[in-house]
């Protein structure tokens, strides 16, 4: 994302997978590197407090999204933790 933020271009125009275009690209992926960070930083936090993933989940995000249902198992907000944590 860093990478597309320093591109040298005029605009930075986004099309996501779900058909929406976002013109500010690059106001849109900074904001989700925010967001990853605080997540990583909250993450470790509970980490280092002892916290299990299961916990973990349940006091950033109050439980598993219901898209973990929909895509057995394959995009979990447990898996985002774990991946932030490198488990």
């Amino acid at each position: 994302m860093e990478r597309l933020i320093a591109l040298d271009t005029e605009r930075l125009v986004l099309f996501t997978s779900v058909g929406k275009i976002i013109e500010k690209g690059r106001e849109a992926l900074a904001a989700c590197i925010r967001y990853l960070e605080d997540l990583a930083g909250k993450s470790k936090e509970f980490r280092d407090q002892g916290y299990d993933i299961d916990r973990i989940v349940r006091e950033i995000f109050g439980g598993e999204h219901k898209f973990a249902e929909m895509t057995n198992g394959q995009y979990t907000t447990e898996n985002l933790i774990r991946s932030i944590l490198k488990i």
